[in-house]
């Protein structure tokens, strides 16, 4: 069975200024919540709200801290979190694997990479940061960092927006699913 969808990141995140960082979590229902943080200008805030903001995206609260915008928002089904704006270059599956856990791929498409120049990514911040905690105990992944559930990958900005397409994969014990 395959599922497209989570509550992670999109496209729309290679355009924005500021380090991002997103930590989500998945619940074993197939929603979940995520924290999306990254520098920007107070007056961004609105229009980043309504842009995360979709069908199956709700935008929980909004605040501008310390030059940065704070946005925690629920996704009601994972397999549709691209239906928002902000999330519509994002491609991720789940799948029961043969071995009994569950493969995450999350696939970030960019439509123009570039190598950005050092004064660039000093604005945007040496890193990415991905954080993902999964429902059931990560077995494998190729991100930086795993800890029981949890999942980090921390992908440095020039290499992340000088692909077309960044793909992030982790495999987590499935538990019984919830009727």
């Amino acid at each position: 069975m395959t599922r497209s969808g989570l509550l992670v990141l999109a496209g729309g995140l290679l355009a924005l200024t500021g380090c991002v960082t997103i930590d989500s979590k998945l619940d074993a229902k197939g929603g979940g919540t995520m924290t999306i943080s990254y520098a920007m200008k107070e007056s961004e805030l609105a229009t980043v709200r309504k842009q995360i903001e979709g069908p199956h995206v709700k935008v929980e609260s909004a605040e501008f801290k310390d030059g940065r915008g704070i946005f925690k928002a629920t996704v009601d089904d994972a397999e549709k979190i691209n239906t928002s704006k902000f999330f519509e270059h994002a491609t991720v599956t789940l799948a029961d694997a043969k071995d009994g856990t569950r493969d995450l791929t999350l696939k970030i498409g960019n439509a123009k990479p570039f190598k950005p120049k050092p004064e660039v990514v000093e604005k945007l911040g040496k890193n990415f940061r991905l954080t993902i905690e999964l429902p059931g105990e990560v077995v494998r992944s190729n991100g930086s960092t795993t800890q029981e559930a949890q999942v980090t990958w921390l992908i440095p900005t020039e290499e992340f927006l000088s692909k077309s397409e960044n793909i992030l994969t982790a495999s987590f014990k499935a538990g019984k699913k919830p009727a």
